[in-house]
C-alpha cells in the first residue's frame, strides 16, 4: 500500500511539475524574449506576433506593450503603435512609468509629424491635442500644434471654408503668440468674411510682428477702405 501511495505521489508532483511548465506566467516570458531576441536584431515585423502574443496572454504587461508599439513605431505604423504605447504607459510599474512617458510623447510627436506630411491634418492635430493633454508645457507640441492648426487653415482657406478656416487660425496665434503668419492670414480669413473689426484686430497684431510687412500694409489699406 505504501509503494501505492508513493508511486501515486510521484506521479502526482510530475504532473504539477509539467502543468507548472505551462503556466501563463512561463509562457509569457517565454514570448517576450523571442519577441525581443527579434526586435533587438531589427526584426521588427517578426517581432510583432510575440509581443501580441504576450499583451493576449497577459492583458496588463506593460513591457509587452511597449515593445509591441516601439516595434510598430519602426515600421512607421502609427495606428497601431499609438495604441500599444497608450497602453504601455498605463500599465508600466513605477520604475519606469517615466521612460514609457517619454517614449509616448516620442510617438505622439512623430506620428502627428507623419500625418501631417500626408495630409491628414485633422488626425495629426489629435495627436497634438493628446501629447499637450500629457505634458501641457511642452514647447515642442505647442509649436508642432501651432503650424499644423495654421497649414490646416490654409488649406480650408484654399477650398473657400472660412468659416473652418478661422478657428484654426485662432488657436494657431493662442499657441505661437510670437508668428506672424498665423495673425495675418487669420486677419485675412475675417476679412473676406466680412468680420472688419476682428480682422482689424488680428491685422494689428501681426504688424506689431512685423512692422515693415508690405503685405500687412495692403490689407490695412483694403480693411480702412471697407470699414
Amino acid at each position: 500500500m505504501k509503494q501505492i501511495k508513493s508511486g501515486f505521489l510521484i506521479i502526482l508532483t510530475l504532473l504539477l511539475c509539467n502543468a507548472c511548465s505551462h503556466l501563463p506566467f512561463s509562457t509569457v516570458s517565454q514570448q517576450f524574449d523571442a519577441g525581443l531576441s527579434l526586435f533587438n536584431q531589427g526584426e521588427y515585423e517578426a517581432a510583432i506576433p510575440y509581443f501580441k502574443k504576450v499583451t493576449e496572454l497577459d492583458p496588463e504587461y506593460g513591457e509587452g506593450y511597449l515593445y509591441l508599439g516601439r516595434s510598430y513605431v519602426s515600421l512607421s505604423q502609427w495606428g497601431s503603435a499609438i495604441p500599444a504605447l497608450r497602453s504601455a504607459y498605463r500599465f508600466s510599474p513605477n520604475e519606469t512609468r517615466s521612460q514609457t512617458f517619454d517614449i509616448l510623447l516620442d510617438g505622439l510627436l512623430s506620428a502627428a509629424l507623419f500625418e501631417t506630411k500626408n495630409g491628414n491634418f485633422s488626425q495629426a492635430i489629435g495627436y497634438l491635442h493628446e501629447t499637450l493633454e500629457l505634458a501641457p508645457d511642452s514647447a515642442k507640441a505647442k509649436s508642432a500644434l501651432g503650424k499644423t492648426l495654421f497649414s490646416y487653415g490654409t488649406q480650408l482657406v484654399s477650398q473657400g471654408n472660412l468659416s473652418e478656416a478661422i478657428p484654426k487660425f485662432q488657436e494657431a496665434t493662442q499657441l505661437t503668440p510670437n508668428e506672424f503668419a498665423p495673425f495675418f492670414s487669420l486677419a485675412k480669413a475675417l476679412f473676406q468674411n466680412g468680420q472688419i473689426s476682428d480682422a482689424l484686430s488680428a491685422l494689428k497684431n501681426a504688424a506689431s510682428l512685423n512692422p515693415s510687412s508690405s503685405e500687412a500694409q495692403n490689407l490695412l489699406m483694403q480693411l480702412l477702405m471697407n470699414k
